[in-house]
């Protein structure tokens, strides 16, 4: 073993240099000579800045140094060599592609994947179960399809989660909520139907571009749907459709109020008992083959509280061939799996193959929904869980599956994220409103739900 003096291995600029400059050889014996006070050191400096891009060709560098300090870890001294797995981990979030991938393509060699993630998991759990560790070793599980695995790593880090109060608040219900996409679970899954009736008022389809389709309750509706309408307003070949659950005489109005302009729109109500906000934020997906096949043409399912900084056809075009297309979060923005794949937008295209993952779509979430009791009526990130299990599902299917950018979150805005001071103000009062409220128009009679 290299006799490197420790204070060397800890060298910051020394680090930089080397990794940049591909040395393997020394780099390899620096990483062996590491102490544990040291391979703090090089995980809190060199390792943070690589990872944050402040080295020259980062991503370069990095995809390169991972192997190589992967490969030396057998040398390294046990009292360091956790904290080297923690780096490698860390950096492996940054792309997960520098972990071994199942498919054959580069990455890791499959058995220094295998006891990076062994001594990783040894060496956090001879520290203590802390949720923040807990977790990304459940991500590794994840990303090697060792779904039981990384079930069993979520469910240690809840029960080591009971004293640490709000530290896994954006973890903790996707957790609970969390179905491993086993074959097992595919196949019960695939048998459950949608509940809730989907009464159609107004339909309006589209020969040339898909459809958008937005579900949301009376107030989220009534609130951002002006916003959505007015970035579209200047597209005229957009059609839009709304779905409200458990409508009011202010939707019935507000939508009869949208009659009188020039936006092309469709509509639809469901009446469900003790609808929350879990199954607001759900309803798209459970519903997905229903609009489907009603509307007639492709569509795409949004957040209802966006609007368009460009025109939508445009942001479609990428994926307009493919049967069903999602939304792969970059790792940077969260690994797990209920933060995978954003529910921000979801392409279905309106062919035999689409329909078909429509259905599967709406047999799943209504799989996840299932498992809501009175005492977990709050599990948020249930929709994400189940695109991710949708998504895990789609990839072994012999269907032509799109990926949409995330790039696009750029020209799709979220209202309450807006830069304005001014507009975001707007939004949270009435101006914003759809339509003047407090004027209801009873004008038609009385409300129809048949």
């Amino acid at each position: 073993m290299s006799t490197t003096p420790a204070r060397d291995c800890g060298d910051y600029n020394d680090w930089i240099n080397l990794a940049v400059a591909r040395d393997a050889a020394v780099l390899t014996d620096r990483t062996i000579s590491l102490s544990p006070a040291d391979a703090e050191r090089f995980h809190r400096s060199f390792f943070y800045d690589l990872r944050l891009k402040r080295v020259p060709h980062a991503d370069a560098t990095r995809s390169w140094l991972i192997p190589v300090v992967a490969e030396a870890l057998p040398k390294v001294h046990r009292s360091a060599r956790g904290a080297v797995c923690s780096v490698l981990i860390d950096l492996v979030f940054s792309d997960p592609a520098n972990w071994r991938r199942m498919d054959g393509q580069p990455g890791l060699r499959p058995e220094v994947a295998s006891n990076i993630r062994r001594w990783a998991e040894d060496d956090i759990l001879d520290r203590g179960n802390h949720p923040s560790n807990l977790l990304p070793l459940a991500y590794l599980a994840h990303l090697e399809r060792d779904f039981e695995h990384c079930g069993r790593m979520i469910r240690f880090a809840l029960e080591a989660s009971a004293d640490t109060g709000e530290k896994l608040r954006h973890h903790e219900l996707g957790a609970l909520s969390y179905i491993a996409p086993t074959r097992e679970n595919l196949l019960s899954a695939l048998g459950h139907e949608a509940s809730g009736e989907v009464r159609f008022k107004r339909l309006v389809t589209s020969r040339d571009f898909p459809v958008i389709v937005f579900c949301a309750d009376p107030s989220y509706f009534l609130k951002h749907a002006k916003t959505m309408l007015d970035s579209i307003d200047r597209y005229p070949d957009v059609v839009v459709h709304f779905h409200i659950i458990n409508p009011t005489e202010e939707t019935d109005s507000a939508l009869r109020f949208l009659e009188r302009g020039s936006i092309r729109h469709g509509y639809s109500m469901e009446i469900r008992k003790s609808a929350t906000r879990v199954y607001f934020a759900s309803s798209r997906m459970l519903h997905a083959a229903v609009f489907l096949e009603a509307i007639g043409a492709d569509i795409v399912i949004h957040d209802a509280d966006i609007w368009f900084s460009q025109n939508p056809h445009e942001l479609y075009r990428p994926f307009a061939a493919s049967d069903l297309a999602m939304m792969r979060r970059p790792a940077a923005l969260g690994y797990m799996p209920w933060r995978a794949v954003s529910a921000e937008a979801l392409y279905l295209r309106n062919t035999p193959v689409g329909r078909s993952a429509a259905a599967d779509l709406s047999s799943i979430m209504a799989y996840h929904l299932s498992r809501i009791t009175s005492e977990h009526s709050n599990w948020w990130w249930i929709d994400q869980n189940a695109l991710h299990f949708a998504w895990e599902y789609y990839r072994s299917q012999a269907i032509q599956f799109g990926e949409i950018s995330y790039c696009m979150i750029r020209a799709i805005n979220h209202t309450f994220e807006a830069r304005s001071t001014t507009r975001r103000s707007e939004i949270k009062t009435e101006k914003n409103y759809l339509y003047p409220r407090g004027v209801i128009d009873h004008a038609s009679g009385e409300r129809d739900f048949n």
